[in-house]
């Protein structure tokens, strides 16, 4: 509408009828306020300052008879804000209480329906019971709230005109209020504009300061950045990023992040990056990325979803960092804890630990069975350890185990009583201390060795007589023996089961002899017999003798020499087995050295197999086969194939099977 239809249509007006804004608005006066309302907007005043104009302008052509007041609809449509007009106490009053919608009144409901709502009387309108007493506070009793639409049909605003008295608009007040809302339309709808101008100019400005500050950071960091999009490309990478993949800016931007994980991870990692990109969690993840020389590189990824200003999520952003040195380590320690596992299953020597606080025994290598005689499970403590040590040797024993707590490294030997077969055997242990974290000394481990070997030349003299008993002793120890003599056979079966490995020379003087030649057949001790005594004829004597368990018989006119011979022979059998043992635990000890994948060569070794047909076998190259080959042979200390052979038959390596099962 046009100044001159609102003139038109004002000088119109039925005679006699009460026009709220006067008989007659002056054509010059509203332009004139148009025009400075129109200006004050272009210069940049604050939205009241304009609206102020038009505020002033109704007021004064209404001759001071009524109070007007413009409000805006606030961003989400739902409520009023106060721009001019009215007492700070109601403009807050209608701010907090009134809405927009269907069940409001006055602006609120004008607003909502886009219609001017006249209130003619607020005592009589239902809709204004509960605000009557707002309403008389402030001294009015009639309310015409006018929508201030833009050309577009969108509510901005509204304006409000408050009487004393009970008022009904005429149609001149509607169109002057219609003309007054359009120009306050314009002037609202290009303030809003211009601010959302100016705030879109403010949030690109800080956007892009923060983006430097970003880049500058991510530049600086010591940890890897990188951006990626919804479809895991590259959008941002910084400089130590490219530094942990080994590759430029320009080979990673725009590349996927599957193209550079280790196929073997992206199963793990790309269901939880989709579900960041989903729902917005985070997560850590270790893989490998792929370096262009095809090495993989550890890395610790801290992922976190990206957002745009709405909230959708539009990528991610990782942290990375370089944990190959970790995972290098932490594969060296579980090749050297294979290897230390292998090498405690074949060495002869008991590894041990303990936990001095508890007393527990931590640890028996398999070892143990064969030397103690017994399953590691039946040794659980230190107290059971004590208790299988020679009474004579066991406060030396526990002194040592005082010792290692305090921090000494020490070597103690001591003997045992085997469980199995009651056998005496010496053992050579060194203790040693193991520190804490804290430097605190709770736990200890040894090395336990069985040098009974090692005992040399030993004799036992059993005989009655006191003459016959010191002429065999004599004669053993003028020829260098270590000899122990007993009175009967009784009192040697009551120590046997404690006496290290040695030779036991019987006189047969009385009828008891047969019997401890029995009973000790029936022990198996360590302790091979030389029986002698007069067979009175009996040319079947020697054979019973035998057959009881000695390993020669003389005659009890025996001579130094036959004496001596006997017994070197006896003990000369029993290092010889002592010699095998020690073999075959010395060729077990090289075969813990080998590798898994060098076990299985030497296995096709001793099967016959040519490097083509154990390559063939384990699906390897013969060039690779022929390495583990020269690996084997270093381990074993040998330069010969049979060499090698012997070994592992003395170990006990069983051929491959041909098939290869």
């Amino acid at each position: 509408m046009t100044m001159g239809d609102l003139s038109d249509t004002l000088s119109q007006a039925p005679d006699g009828a009460a026009d709220a804004f006067g008989s007659l608005v002056e054509h010059t006066a509203w332009i004139s306020a148009q025009k400075e309302a129109f200006q004050t907007a272009i210069n940049g005043a604050p939205l009241a300052e304009s609206l102020g104009i038009l505020v002033d302008t109704a007021c004064s052509q209404s001759g001071g008879g009524l109070r007007a007041a413009f409000y805006l609809t606030n961003p989400g449509g739902t409520g009023l804000q106060h721009v001019i007009g009215m007492p700070e106490p109601y403009a807050l009053a209608v701010v907090a209480g009134i809405t927009i919608g269907p069940d409001s009144l006055a602006c609120g409901l004008s607003a909502f329906t886009g219609q001017p709502v006249i209130t003619i009387d607020v005592r009589t309108d239902p809709r204004w019971q509960p605000w009557l007493w707002l309403a008389e506070e402030h001294g009015f009793r009639a309310v015409w709230s006018f929508p201030a639409e833009t050309a577009a049909g969108r509510v901005v605003g509204t304006f409000a005109v408050y009487f004393r008295e009970p008022r009904e608009a005429t149609p001149r007040d509607h169109e002057f209020a219609a003309a007054l809302t359009q120009t306050a339309a314009i002037i609202i709808a290009q303030h809003r504009h211009a601010a959302d101008l100016i705030e879109r100019r403010i949030a690109e400005v800080a956007l892009r300061a923060s983006e430097e500050r970003f880049r500058a950071v991510a530049e600086q960091a010591e940890a890897g950045i990188v951006i990626v999009d919804a479809g895991h490309r590259m959008s941002f990478v910084n400089d130590r990023y490219c530094e942990i993949l080994g590759r430029p800016r320009d080979d990673l931007i725009g590349r996927t992040v599957q193209e550079l994980t280790h196929p073997d991870d992206w199963a793990l990692n790309e269901p939880l990056y989709r579900r960041a990109m989903a729902d917005g969690t985070s997560f850590t993840v270790e893989k490998r990325y792929l370096r262009p020389e095809g090495t993989g590189v550890w890395v610790r990824n801290v992922v976190s979803a990206l957002r745009d200003g709405t909230g959708a999520i539009v990528g991610g952003l990782a942290v990375s960092l370089d944990v190959t040195e970790r995972h290098q380590a932490e594969a060296a320690l579980r090749e050297s804890e294979e290897r230390f596992r292998r090498f405690a299953e074949h060495t002869a020597e008991v590894l041990w630990l303990a936990d001095l606080e508890s007393g527990a025994l931590d640890y028996l290598s398999p070892a143990f069975a064969q030397v103690w005689g017994m399953s590691p499970e039946d040794m659980p403590d230190l107290a059971r350890w004590l208790a299988s040590v020679h009474p004579e040797d066991r406060d030396a024993a526990a002194q040592a185990i005082e010792r290692v707590g305090a921090g000494e490294t020490l070597v103690l030997e001591y003997r045992i009583q085997r469980a199995s077969d009651h056998a005496v055997r010496r053992i050579r242990d060194t203790f040693f201390p193991i520190p804490g974290l804290d430097g605190q000394i709770r736990s200890a481990g040894g090395i336990a060795q069985d040098v009974t070997v090692d005992t040399g030349l030993r004799a036992y003299v059993v005989a009655p007589g006191d003459d016959a008993r010191r002429g065999l002793v004599g004669t053993l120890q003028a020829a260098g023996y270590e000899v122990q003599a007993f009175g009967s056979g009784q009192a040697f079966l009551k120590m046997a089961g404690s006496l290290i490995p040695g030779c036991v020379v019987l006189s047969l003087s009385d009828a008891g002899g047969l019997a401890v030649l029995s009973e000790l057949k029936a022990a198996r001790t360590h302790l091979p017999v030389v029986a002698i005594g007069a067979s009175g004829g009996d040319v079947g004597f020697g054979v019973r003798v035998m057959k009881a368990g000695a390993v020669d018989y003389l005659d009890a006119s025996w001579t130094s020499e036959a004496v001596l011979f006997a017994v070197r022979t006896a003990l000369a059998e029993l290092h010889a087995e002592a010699d095998r043992v020690r073999g075959g635990d010395a060729a077990r000890s090289r075969i813990a050295g080998l590798s898994a994948r060098e076990r299985e060569v030497l296995e096709g070794l001793l099967a016959g197999g040519t490097n083509k047909t154990i390559a063939r076998t384990l699906g390897l190259s013969p060039r690779t086969v022929e390495i583990h080959r020269a690996r084997v042979m270093e381990t074993l200390g040998t330069r010969t194939l049979p060499e090698a052979v012997l070994i592992a038959t003395a170990a006990g390596v069983r051929p491959a099977d041909p098939d290869g099962h």
